[in-house]
């Protein structure tokens, strides 16, 4: 049986894997694009995990626990006019990073965290946009340290890059939602951006069933070319879960 590890770097909350980039890792052992990929406990860190085939599914698993399931999908998504990179750096530059930081549950999460230095992690912030309500974007430039050998951004990390997006435009809107969770993501990664390729990221709300919270995420090149799409299932932590993800207190 083949085995995957998810590394402490790429975590969300502090002691388990990024959603999204964990979502990628049990897509690429899939082999399927769009693939889905429901999470049903906190991704280990630094452990390597079975990689079972159940039929058309194929399953992480930590000993007997199932860590994720990845199933092909289609995906019926359509995204919202993309947002110029140049319009994505002006949102960001009057968004305050400071309030983000203080209030963020999981600071220094591989894609969203501000505790996370340049080239370290992904630093996508929410950065509303002027005339489009419920939209957030953050450019993003790939670092050189999230390319392969060929100066391409691994698919796992465009997974990573489509996640955050989508879970920020519920837990900072209004009303905000508090700490919340990846459950369930279904991507296509259209085509593997370049590092230090101008690109912009964006999540937009979809609907709200109880403490389920849907939304879309897309990546754009600079001339609006999608570069890759996703639809996700978010799930709003109860209080008795914050200890169990390591919720950050938050003033």
């Amino acid at each position: 049986m083949n085995t995957v590890t998810i590394a402490a770097h790429f975590h969300g909350p502090p002691e388990s894997g990024n959603g999204g980039y964990t979502c990628g890792v049990a897509a690429a052992a899939l082999g399927a694009d769009p693939a889905r990929v429901r999470l049903f406990v906190p991704p280990p860190v630094d452990r390597p995990l079975d990689v079972e085939r159940r039929g058309e599914a194929c399953v992480l698993l930590d000993g007997e626990t199932a860590v994720a399931e990845a199933r092909p999908a289609s995906l019926d998504l359509e995204p919202p006019e993309p947002v110029a990179y140049d319009d994505a750096v002006a949102a960001l530059e009057q968004f305050d990073v400071k309030a983000y930081a203080a209030q963020h549950a999981f600071s220094t999460c591989f894609t969203c965290g501000p505790g996370r230095a340049p080239g370290e992690g992904l630093r996508l912030f929410p950065a509303p946009v002027d005339g489009r309500p419920g939209l957030v974007v953050s450019p993003w430039v790939p670092h050189e340290s999230h390319g392969g050998a060929d100066g391409r951004v691994s698919p796992e990390i465009v997974w990573a890059a489509l996640d955050c997006p989508g879970g920020l435009v519920w837990i900072l809107g209004d009303p905000p939602t508090g700490p919340a969770v990846l459950g369930e993501l279904t991507a296509s990664v259209v085509r593997r951006p370049s590092v230090g390729e101008e690109l912009v990221a964006a999540g937009w709300p979809l609907d709200a069933d109880g403490r389920k919270r849907r939304s879309g995420t897309a990546v754009w090149a600079s001339d609006g070319e999608l570069v890759a799409k996703a639809q996700a299932t978010w799930i709003v932590l109860a209080a008795e879960q914050h200890g169990e993800f390591a919720v950050r207190p938050t003033p």
